[in-house]
């Protein structure tokens, strides 16, 4: 195996797309409908939107709800505050985990290498509620009160939450490039610039879950802004307000697109993070004892909150949190939670596989308009108010699921394809494109490991559960997210004196997000250990 990746390798011959056009349907057919929806929002945006008569019922009335919001107070603060609260963090997770990868590579043995990753990975997969609630226990009192400190302390906890995946592709050009930094450099740029392309869309439910009324200042940002217009039903103004975001957001997008096409013309990864007992030709040998010694040292003092994290969010030798749990489970709304989120988990990692699956199969055969198929529905999403209007009536319970990984799994279908692709070009000695039944022989294991990801991470989410789910219909991550807050004095069982009870919080997390975690911190040492590492496949064909 030669690690780097502009070697020669077999391409599958570009042939007509006929036999591959069935298994497009479900993409096209997902694409139309978020157009559908986007078309929608566009007219309700310039009507007076009421319920009762729809959308074409509605009296029109131009552009007033775009001269009203640019009037409005706290609009254009939101704007900077998405941008703000994406590139900032974004330059601070950049940056650490450049740090991380200098220390991670250069760690002795591959165990330390992949432990590391274990104690990065922990606070990732951890559900934003329980990872919000212990960020405000863990800030000194009235930290997060303070509107000139929410952008960093929301920068903190990007990288505590997002530092592993820039690590991982950190590694791989560290290898590919000889152990240099300009590879590690490229790496990572083009990591920022991917996600500069949502540039005005910070992480919607960490805002939600640790934004309050005294930082609105900085904290409030378009997402919050329109979830407040929506729930106030204002439904035209908040329509008006996504169609601003979308159109600013082309800019940075375009931009970002054009930097990561010029950069990845210089950038290289290998497909393992230690290419040490690979019998790599291009791998320059073992690290001398004094970066080793460094590199531990190193990445311990830059670790110490992930470690902290974990040992609250897990506190196994808690006597407090062990005897909060039978008191827990005697209220019915835990039990009932957690077997939702299973289902939601369950639901939305089958759904997500097979979605990806079937619709990973046309990229084998090489067209150019199916990929910008799969992008346009993916750039196309996020539009909270369109499927709140037009399919919340269809989504009310379970099925809201569906729609959530479904919209996630152009992703995955990507991933999939990068993952295998190298399979799948040598399995074919007649240069044409695999049937069916051969590329499913080739990625049903790694479709498992990817929608085995989207059951530790997909398990309704405190905001959708709030949109699309009757209470009875509730996950653990929202009966959590009443049980931490005052709205748990709403209709629940949980009284008031029982979130005081010593333990409670320590346990509740706990049950939030022990499931998750145990799945993430799996899926990363089986990809140490498998012959095909999807983790690292993914990110190593990031170019592609």
């Amino acid at each position: 195996m030669n690690i780097n990746s502009n070697d020669t390798m077999p391409t599958l011959k570009k042939t007509s797309f006929s036999k591959g056009w069935f298994f497009a349907v479900p993409a096209i057919v997902f694409l139309l409908v978020r157009l559908w929806i986007t078309f929608n929002t566009i007219i309700v945006s310039v009507t007076d939107f009421r319920h009762g008569v729809g959308i074409f019922g509605s009296p029109f009335i131009g552009f007033a709800h775009y001269e009203w919001i640019f009037d409005m107070p706290g609009f254009w603060s939101a704007i900077r505050n998405s941008f703000i609260l994406v590139t900032l963090p974004v330059i601070f997770t950049s940056v650490v985990a450049g740090i991380f990868v200098f220390c991670i590579a250069n760690l002795p043995k591959k165990w330390m290498k992949y432990l590391a990753l274990t104690i990065i990975a922990i606070p990732a997969f951890i559900p934003a509620v329980a990872f919000a609630s212990l960020m405000r226990e863990f800030l000194p009192s009235g930290m997060l009160l303070r509107p000139m400190l929410y952008p960093f302390i929301f920068s903190l906890m990007d990288i505590l939450r997002n530092a592993l995946i820039p690590t991982i592709i950190g590694l791989l050009a560290y290898n590919a490039h000889q152990k240099k930094a300009f590879g590690v450099l490229i790496a990572l740029t083009i990591y920022a610039l991917f996600r500069l392309i949502f540039m005005f869309t910070p992480d919607f439910e960490l805002v939600f879950l640790t934004y309050s009324v005294p930082i609105y200042e900085t904290a409030d940002v378009l997402d919050t802004f329109m979830f407040r217009l929506m729930m106030q039903g204002s439904f035209s103004t908040t329509s008006a307000v996504w169609v601003v975001r979308t159109l600013i957001q082309l800019i940075p997008a375009a931009g970002a697109w054009v930097g990561i096409h010029f950069l990845s013309k210089k950038f290289k990864t290998a497909d393992k993070i230690d290419c040490r007992d690979n019998g790599d030709s291009n791998y320059s040998g073992k690290n001398s004892p004094t970066s080793s010694v460094l590199a531990i040292i190193g990445f311990l003092i830059l670790s110490i909150p992930f470690i902290w994290i974990a040992v609250r969010m897990f506190p196994i030798f808690s006597p407090n949190m062990w005897s909060a749990m039978p008191i827990l489970f005697s209220f019915p709304e835990i039990g009932i939670g957690v077997l939702n989120s299973f289902i939601y988990s369950l639901g939305g990692g089958l759904i997500f596989a097979g979605f990806a699956l079937i619709t990973a199969y046309p990229l084998v055969f090489k067209t150019k308009w199916y990929p910008l198929i799969l992008l346009l529905t993916l750039l196309l999403g996020n539009n909270l108010i369109g499927e709140h209007l037009f399919l919340s009536g269809w989504l009310l319970g379970t099925p809201f699921v569906i729609w959530g990984s479904v919209g996630i799994s152009t992703i995955g279908a990507f991933a999939l394809y990068f993952a295998v692709r190298n399979k799948l070009s040598s399995a074919n000695t007649l240069n044409t494109p695999p049937k069916f039944q051969e590329y499913f022989k080739l990625t049903y294991k790694p479709s498992i490991f990817l929608g085995l990801i989207v059951f530790a991470l997909s398990r309704g989410g405190v905001l959708s559960e709030i949109i699309y789910l009757s209470e009875r219909n509730y996950g653990i991550d929202l009966v959590a997210f009443f049980t931490f807050t005052a709205a748990g004095a709403r209709d629940y069982s949980l009284p008031y004196f029982m979130r005081r009870t010593f333990g409670l919080a320590e346990a509740l997390r706990f049950i939030v997000s022990i499931v998750p975690v145990t799945i993430g911190i799996t899926l990363i040492w089986l990809d140490a250990f498998l012959k095909t590492p999807i983790l690292s496949l993914f990110t190593a064909n990031v170019k592609r």
